[in-house]
């Protein structure tokens, strides 16, 4: 039966609910009418859940209908966790709605921490865009600690531009320790080695060569912001 025709059961005991409310939050059609009809029938017993609100994000069809009905209608009963941040950033690439519609609706509580930049910045290829969305106007809120700089660091194909982007938002908050400039030449080091072994290679020494020129402008940039 499609979700917008379909009515609770009086009967159904309550430690069911949460997991009706959970099919519903999966719903691949009409999800904002199948919550509602599911919540109506609920009354104010179930609490929206973490994995609730992880289902709704995670659903490509109706995520984001669920989500903002959730944010309008319960909004003081969702849980935000790191867990329910951690699933939208992951879905960031492919919706970055679901994840500024919790910024708009709850963005006073939500903390980007140290785990949630560092999964961000390691997704490749998307990680640039996932930076970009956590930083630009919540810069005050994201931990750009000496491991989320690390991770920059190693991302073989946006760290320089991951780190360019945070210190023109967050450069203030930003501390470029010893260790850093360290992990930054030892990467110039593999990249060389990487070259020398590979480079000659037809139709691998434009990448070889662009990907060594990247980690050495990243070490110089790091050594003059660490310098100023």
């Amino acid at each position: 039966m499609p979700y917008d025709e379909w009515q609770l059961d009086d009967n159904i005991p309550f430690d069911k609910l949460e997991y009706v409310i959970s099919i519903a939050a999966g719903s691949r059609r009409n999800g904002d009418k199948a919550m509602k009809s599911s919540l109506d029938n609920v009354g104010a017993e179930v609490q929206i859940t973490e994995e609730v609100s992880i289902t709704a994000i995670a659903n490509v069809y109706q995520g984001k209908k669920i989500l903002a009905f959730l944010l309008d209608e319960r909004e003081a009963e969702i849980q935000i966790t790191e867990k329910v941040i951690k699933a939208a950033i992951q879905e960031l690439t492919r919706n970055e709605e679901k994840m500024l519609l919790l910024f708009d609706k709850r963005g006073a509580e939500i903390q980007i921490t140290e785990d949630m930049m560092k999964a961000a910045i390691e997704d490749t290829p998307g990680g640039k865009v996932k930076v970009a969305i956590l930083a630009d106007d919540r810069a005050t809120k994201v931990q750009i600690t000496e491991e989320v700089l690390k991770a920059a660091i190693e991302n073989n194909y946006q760290g320089r531009q991951m780190i360019v982007f945070l210190l023109d938002r967050c450069e203030s908050r930003m501390f470029i320790t010893e260790q850093i400039i360290k992990d930054a030449a030892a990467k110039v080091l593999s990249r060389k080695e990487e070259f020398d072994k590979y480079g000659s290679y037809i139709g691998f020494a434009g990448a070889f060569q662009a990907q060594l020129e990247d980690s050495n402008e990243l070490l110089e940039l790091l050594l003059d912001r660490r310098g100023a």
